[in-house]
């Protein structure tokens, strides 16, 4: 759980439980390790986020985040220079870390972890240990979650753990080199920035526009769906992370 925590900061539980337990019967499991690595100091829960359940009403999740000793934990995990790690993002969960959690969600659909089966045990309550049950299945995946790293500096000038101002901030990268990927940049949009068009590229109807949509919002009316990321290129099929994550509850504006 500390690496998880140490390679996205910020997740709620049943994320972690994607990234690292999948094969559990439920997220209780994950939530329970949290509260264990609280009370030693090592995680914390600062932050909560919601989305629209089927009835129609906002449901709740609270998010957990390394503390700066979790942080060095994870570094030690992780096998990285402490300084290297970022922080904590302990403001991020506060203010609910949308971006974070929609860059967690992406790591998770190029990860999907293998569901590892689980040895039920008797109780007292219930003396017969419950049935083996049949682990959910998923496609397979690209890299391994220690592979990941997120906020990762794009320095124009000084150093990648003291970066020039002005320097970009990768939203996520992965170095899987024996899945012949040796770096891979991800950028992650929540469909917030005014979508940008080049003259004479495809539009989302398919046509070349030179009158490009101002908005995201203004290319969806046109196009009748939403639209790729604020880049030069059109993105006609659905985001990876939510095409993988089938049945996920979670929808991110």
């Amino acid at each position: 759980m500390l690496l998880a925590l140490g390679v996205v900061k910020v997740a709620t539980a049943e994320q972690l439980r994607q990234l690292v337990l999948p094969g559990t019967a439920d997220v209780q499991t994950v939530r329970n390790v949290c509260k264990d690595l609280r009370s030693v100091g090592l995680v914390e829960s600062v932050g909560r986020t919601s989305f629209t359940g089927v009835s129609g009403r906002p449901v709740w999740r609270d998010l957990w985040n390394l503390t700066p000793a979790g942080l060095a934990s994870a570094a030690t995990e992780l096998g990285r220079p402490v300084k290297e790690m970022g922080g904590t993002a302990r403001d991020a969960a506060k203010a609910g870390a949308p971006h974070a959690l929609a860059v967690t969600d992406t790591i998770d659909a190029f990860c999907q972890s293998p569901p590892q089966p689980t040895k039920p045990i008797a109780r007292r309550t219930t003396p017969v240990p419950a049935p083996v049950r049949e682990l959910p299945a998923r496609p397979a995946g690209l890299g391994q979650l220690r592979g990941w790293e997120t906020e990762v500096p794009l320095p124009v000038a000084g150093t990648f753990t003291t970066p020039a101002r002005g320097s970009l901030r990768a939203d996520a990268v992965l170095t899987a080199p024996e899945a012949g990927v040796p770096v891979l940049f991800v950028e992650v949009d929540n469909h917030t920035e005014p979508m940008l068009w080049w003259p004479g590229r495809s539009s989302p109807t398919g046509g070349s526009s030179s009158a490009p949509p101002r908005t995201t919002a203004d290319a969806t009316r046109r196009s009748g769906r939403a639209c790729g990321p604020p880049r030069a290129a059109t993105v006609t099929r659905p985001w990876l992370w939510s095409s993988r994550r089938t049945g996920s509850a979670r929808r991110l504006g």
